[in-house]
């Protein structure tokens, strides 16, 4: 089967965020506000710190763990948190509590959550 073809997108349009994504921001990312709300959760996911680890996570793990594990060889994009950033703040860049994953398994793993 071939890979799918890239969807071009000028730079300007990569910068904006899709309603989805700023839902996702507003309720998803925010943690309780006793363990600090969610400037600190966005905060986080623009730190060098989780960028750094989301780069060493795709580099040791460049495929899809999900696919993988059904025998399908498809590249990880996104690197997902096993036990939830909002739920357990301590494990955030932990590398044993993220795993890499393509968008549709991604999709798929909060879908069912």
């Amino acid at each position: 089967m071939p890979d799918r073809v890239p969807t071009y997108r000028p730079p300007h349009q990569l910068a904006q965020r899709s309603e989805g994504q700023r839902y996702y921001d507003r309720m998803r990312r925010a943690r309780t506000a006793e363990q600090g709300g969610q400037r600190e959760a966005q905060r986080f996911y623009t730190s060098d710190a989780w960028r750094r680890l989301r780069l060493l996570r795709l580099s040791l793990h460049p495929w899809c763990q999900c696919c993988e594990a059904k025998g399908i060889g498809e590249p990880a994009t996104i690197v997902h948190h096993i036990t939830p950033v909002r739920e357990w703040w301590e494990l955030r860049l932990e590398l044993e509590n993220t795993q890499s994953l393509c968008q549709s398994c991604h999709s798929r793993v909060h879908a069912s959550s």
